[in-house]
């Protein structure tokens, strides 16, 4: 598992609570496999919570559960939108019976960064060249969740894209669209 690799290296990972699946299992979490049970599970998690599928990309099938609402069975997601546990349970469904589907530690921005997304993980991609020197920071970019979008890709309209300069980490321009 890519977390159990990046642990070894040191490197922190978020925590992970459940795994939704029909068969498979993953020692030391909640194994979830029915739409009753990952809804009787969200009714007590830990919030917030981060979904999303095993096998998926682009931020396409993910979740931020700001809390849950037990006695109403609804959760509130990081854009202030209530929805019933079930609908969700159900929207998964095909994530869950395909490959799985994660539950696990939402990781809340702070500082600057937390202030301009309202806590959304905004992330760095780094080009990295290796020459005969050793490994340079060639290319950086940050990437900013803007609006209702609870991830940072983007091909999400509206999320926003700046240069970092790789020296000095200072933010270049800052666009939004193509």
């Amino acid at each position: 598992c890519s977390s159990d690799l990046m642990q070894a290296q040191g490197y922190p990972t978020p925590r992970l609570h459940a795994l939704a699946h029909p068969a498979r299992t993953f020692g030391g979490v909640a194994n979830l496999s029915t739409a009753a049970e990952i809804v009787d599970w969200l009714k007590t998690a830990p919030t917030p919570l981060f979904g999303k599928p095993v096998n998926s990309t682009h931020g396409v099938g993910g979740v931020l559960i700001a809390d849950v609402d037990a006695k109403r069975e609804t959760f509130r997601t990081c854009a202030g939108e209530t929805y019933p546990l079930a609908a969700l349970a159900d929207a998964i469904q095909p994530f869950v019976a395909s490959g799985g589907y994660l539950f696990q530690e939402a990781l809340i921005a702070d500082g600057d960064v937390g202030r301009m997304t309202d806590g959304r993980l905004a992330t760095l991609r780094v080009i990295v060249l290796l020459g005969p020197g050793g490994p340079v920071a060639h290319h950086v970019i940050c990437r900013l969740p803007s609006g209702a979008n609870r991830v940072d890709n983007f091909r999400r309209p509206g999320n926003l894209i700046c240069a970092v300069d790789p020296q000095t980490g200072a933010l270049g321009p800052v666009i939004r669209g193509v």
